[in-house]
């Protein structure tokens, strides 16, 4: 077997560490040093990480060994990303921020940026293409758009959080020079674009700065971790006072359950949130996901549960190396609902299953998937927790284990649907490209679809639609609204997945009127009492 990257390292990484290092993330890159053969150390370390802007009283008060390399948080994210432990160049090294007051200039005005953009076009585009630290720039960029994302969606503005997100996706996965020429290539719009200049010039997003500064986002941000609190219900235990996780669990039982309520107590579901919040917000590796899989696969044998096909999803199946948690699909032979099978499969995992956040039932129980628009009931979920399957010497976590149950002829449509990234913005692209193609993709099946009120990249309203189009496996759903098929770990929004609704959006008129003409003298009703 490959040795692998951190084997022999003793690794101690500091916290509080600056504004970039949490409790939550510190956790994370322990966990994937400990896959990579490193040991989490707290004493006797070969290496120190210390994040960038963390005082020097952090690394000087520790009295650090002169055989110690003191790195940033970039040499062990680098090195895990590339796959292999990377030479702690100066690069990498920690250096202590000035204690004293240094005067700094002051950040040029927005006008001023915009004046060098449209004066000094090919300068800037050879300033960002050119320079040693574009993947610097890439990685700061990054994370300018992801708090600007995280921010907006703690806000309730799903759309401009969809944005962001985005525009962060594209720039992760590009690998060209982040030239003017090649963001726009990738996919950005003009305003992103501009974006990245501002980063590039200031070293930070006015916009992202801001959020950094609110306490009420960082409240905000806290609150939604728990299962079952929304950007609402937050903002609404924020005008109570509420501050921090703390003040929820010292107030459960007078705190409003809903955004517009009264003031009568968290709900079932919340307080089961609330109760496993921290867990919940320590990833989980590959290996214990296999181990969890492996636990009920056994309890279904065990109960001589008929032979369904489990398939594990989610960031599992799409190769990541940490999870948030777990989500299996199941699928059933023959036809129709599947509430019978489903509560059968649940009564199995009696023994692993401590809570149903669904709420529905004092036991667990499978309910209509959210969202899901097939009349005949043909999917249903669980939203369970687990007793977690740590290896010695690691603490027992409960962890989220998704059952979503279905029959196997829309097992192709759940895993697809189960498996898209970027918090389903994958899946809602692939959706827009085969609705402008005259189809409907739902959770569970597909078929032709007449629409009304479709304009450009708008996707209008199914006002008539057909019979299910059978599809065997993933790669006939692509096939059958014209993508070329991606794997599981390629199914991310790029610059190939924009081009490619754009060409959809131009096509839709064309094929739109055919479809209308294949339904013209029918008799087909709405999608949900044409698809049985």
């Amino acid at each position: 077997a490959a040795r692998k990257i951190f084997a022999g390292c003793r690794i101690q990484i500091l916290f509080p560490g600056g504004n970039a290092m949490s409790l939550t993330r510190k956790e994370l890159l322990e966990a994937r040093l400990r896959e990579e053969g490193g040991v989490a150390a707290d004493a006797e370390a070969t290496h120190l990480v210390v994040a960038l802007g963390a005082p020097r009283s952090l690394v000087t008060d520790l009295a650090v060994a002169p055989d110690v390399e003191v790195v940033t948080d970039a040499w062990l994210c680098d090195s895990l990303l590339l796959g292999q432990r990377l030479p702690v160049s100066p690069r990498y090294r920690w250096r202590p921020e000035p204690e004293e007051s240094v005067e700094v200039p002051a950040a040029p005005l927005q006008k001023d940026i915009k004046r060098q953009i449209y004066s000094c076009k090919a300068d800037l585009q050879t300033l960002l293409g050119s320079t040693a630290d574009a993947e610097d720039l890439r990685a700061k960029v990054v994370d300018e758009f992801r708090t600007c994302s995280a921010a907006w969606a703690v806000r309730g503005d799903k759309w401009r959080s969809w944005q962001y997100k985005k525009a962060e996706n594209l720039v992760a996965q590009a690998r060209s020079s982040m030239s003017v020429q090649d963001l726009k290539s990738i996919g950005l719009t003009p305003k992103f674009v501009q974006k990245c200049l501002e980063i590039r010039e200031r070293g930070y997003l006015e916009q992202a700065e801001a959020f950094r500064k609110d306490a009420d986002i960082h409240t905000l941000l806290e609150l939604t971790r728990i299962h079952g609190v929304g950007p609402a219900l937050a903002q609404a235990w924020l005008r109570c006072g509420v501050r921090s996780i703390a003040d929820v669990r010292s107030r459960v039982d007078t705190l409003p359950g809903t955004a517009t309520g009264a003031a009568t107590g968290l709900t079932k579901v919340q307080r089961l949130g609330l109760r496993f919040v921290e867990d919940f917000q320590v990833p989980v590796c590959r290996s214990e996901v296999e181990r969890i899989y492996a636990q009920v696969l056994r309890q279904a044998q065990a109960a001589k549960i008929d032979a369904p096909t489990v398939v594990p999803c989610g960031a599992y199946r799409r190769g990541d190396a940490l999870c948030g948690g777990l989500t299996l699909v199941i699928s059933f032979p023959g036809d129709g609902a599947v509430e019978e099978a489903a509560a059968a499969y649940l009564k199995a995992m009696d023994d692993i299953l401590v809570a149903d956040l669904s709420g529905a039932a004092t036991t667990a129980t499978a309910v209509r998937v959210p969202g899901d628009d097939d009349p005949t009931d043909s999917a249903q979920a669980c939203l369970g927790v687990v007793r977690g399957c740590p290896v010695d010497g690691e603490p027992m976590r409960y962890r989220r284990c998704d059952f979503v149950f279905c029959r196997h002829n829309s097992l192709p449509f759940v895993t697809l649907q189960w498996t898209g990234s970027d918090g389903g913005l994958f899946n809602r692209e692939i959706k827009r490209i085969a609705a402008l193609r005259g189809f409907h993709l739902s959770h569970t099946y597909m078929c032709k679809a007449d629409r009304e009120g479709t304009r450009g990249r708008q996707v209008g309203e199914v006002c008539r639609a057909g019979a299910k189009i059978f599809c065997e496996d993933e790669r006939a759903i692509f096939a059958a609204i014209g993508l070329p098929y991606r794997p599981p770990e390629r199914r991310e929004v790029d610059a190939e997945l924009l081009r490619l609704v754009e060409e959809a959006a131009k096509e839709a008129p064309e094929a739109l009127r055919m479809v209308k003409m294949e339904f013209q003298g029918s008799d087909l009703r709405p999608c949900a009492s044409s698809v049985s």
